[in-house]
C-alpha cells in the first residue's frame, strides 16, 4: 500500500489485515529499506513518484474517493484497475485477488524491452536466488510455466544465462 492520505492508508490496512490469506505492507514513498521487494498487488491513491516502486508490483490498483479522472488512461498509466474508497473490505479483497491472478499486459520498459509484469516478477525472484521450483511454488505456478517465462525473457532481452538475467534485473531495478 502506497498512500498520501495516512488515515485512508490506516483504514485500508486495518480492513485488509482481517482478510485471511492477504499479507498487507505499507510502502514508503521513497521505496525505503522497509518496503518489500516483491508485491503481487500495490494499492495506491496516486501514481508512484518513484518508478522503481511500481516495478516491484505485478499489478497496481488505484483507489480514490471518486471515479478516476476522465483524462486518466488506466492501462497507459500502469493501473490494472480502479476502486472507490467506498468499497467494502470484501470488494477490495476480491479486486486484489483478481488483480493478482491475472498477468498484466505487456508494456515497454526503459530499455525498449517488452516484458510482462509476470515475467518481471519471475525474473526478480530468480535474481534474488530462488530456484525455478521455489519461484513456481511462491507464485502458484508450475515449474514449466516458470521455465517458459524465463525462456521468453531471455529471448526478448537477448541474454543467454541466469547471471546475465540477474544482472539485467538489478540494472533495470525490476
Amino acid at each position: 500500500m502506497l498512500y498520501d492520505r495516512q488515515f485512508t492508508a490506516w483504514a485500508v490496512r486495518t480492513a485488509l489485515s482481517a482478510v485471511p490469506g492477504l499479507q498487507v505492507h505499507s510502502v514508503p514513498e521513497d521505496g525505503g529499506e522497509s518496503a518489500p521487494r516483491h508485491l503481487d498487488v500495490l494499492v495506491t491513491d496516486h501514481r508512484p513518484r518513484d518508478p522503481a516502486i511500481g516495478t516491484r508490483a505485478a499489478q497496481i490498483l488505484l483507489m480514490s474517493p471518486t471515479d478516476p479522472p476522465p483524462d486518466l488512461d488506466m492501462a497507459a498509466s500502469g493501473f490494472a484497475g480502479h476502486l472507490s474508497e467506498r468499497s467494502t473490505a470484501a470488494e477490495l479483497a476480491a479486486a486484489i485477488r483478481d488483480a493478482a491472478a491475472r498477468d498484466a499486459p505487456e508494456r515497454p520498459d526503459e530499455g525498449g524491452f517488452t516484458l510482462s509484469a509476470r515475467e518481471r516478477q519471475v525474473l526478480r525472484l530468480i535474481a534474488d536466488g530462488y530456484t525455478h521450483d521455489q519461484t513456481a511454488r511462491r507464485l502458484g505456478l508450475s515449474r514449466h510455466t516458470v521455465n517458459t517465462y524465463v525462456k521468453r525473457a531471455k529471448g526478448k532481452l537477448g541474454l543467454g544465462n541466469k547471471a546475465d538475467l540477474a544482472r539485467a534485473v538489478l540494472t533495470a531495478g525490476w
